[in-house]
């Protein structure tokens, strides 16, 4: 996603395609990208927290993997992660980071 805010146009677009059954994950990352760009809630809260999970563990997954998101960001951020995860459907990844926290 750039970081151009996201028009009316390409929400309508994304809602058009979940209704239609035909969505994909840049459609799901739109309406969260857009939930987080205004004061409505575009997408389920779950999938909004587990997206921003993915964008606060992303550099330290990158440097050192799960071990080095728990030990630069501390235990209570590493729960609350694995719980935004877990919510989502993302057991595995949700319950590695509540069993390291």
């Amino acid at each position: 996603m750039s970081d151009d805010p996201i028009s009316d146009d390409d929400i309508a677009k994304a809602l058009d395609a979940i209704l239609d059954a035909t969505a994909d994950l840049g459609d799901v990352l739109c309406l969260v990208h857009a939930s987080l760009e205004r004061d409505a809630s575009l997408a389920p809260q779950t999938l909004i927290d587990a997206v921003s999970a993915n964008y606060e563990t992303e550099r330290d997954y990158a440097n050192g993997g799960a071990d080095q998101f728990v030990w630069n960001n501390g235990s209570a951020s590493a729960r609350r992660c694995g719980e935004a995860w877990r919510a989502a459907g993302a057991v595995e990844n949700g319950d590695l980071l509540q069993q390291l926290a």
